[in-house]
């Protein structure tokens, strides 16, 4: 998710110039444009069903994107995980780690710009080749 809304650049680990911290989220939800905030659909919208509501990305302050990425082995589905303006909690990480581990979940998880793969060994190996 990258691209400039009303004269501000936003991109993958920065929050947004819009974000306002705690229950009011995006101060320009209703007149937000349509690339790239309303094209974009977090996971914690659209598959609710075991992420907790704590995990909202202006209460957790990490955006999680459900991925797909071309293998040798056809299309690998991933979730991506970044930090949106501050270092990752340990309880995000410690919560993200135990839910890909017992879902048998592909993610990719960057911490202070270094990025961290769990998954199947078709997945690791896969982001060992596209990391080269």
């Amino acid at each position: 998710m990258e691209g400039d809304v009303h004269n501000h650049r936003m991109y993958p680990g920065v929050n947004c110039f819009f974000l306002e911290k705690g229950e009011r989220g995006c101060t320009i939800y209703d007149s937000r444009p349509l690339d790239p905030c309303r094209n974009y659909r977090c996971v914690w919208l659209d598959e609710v069903d075991g992420i907790p509501a704590w995990l909202k990305p202006n209460l957790s302050d990490v955006i999680i994107t459900r991925k797909l990425h071309g293998g040798a082995s056809g299309i690998v589905s991933y979730y991506e995980v970044v930090e949106a303006g501050k270092k990752m909690d340990v309880s995000v990480l410690n919560w993200l780690v135990h839910w890909a581990l017992d879902k048998k979940l592909n993610v990719v998880y960057t911490i202070d710009g270094r990025s961290h793969v769990l998954g199947d060994h078709d997945f690791l190996d896969l982001m060992k080749i596209k990391s080269v």
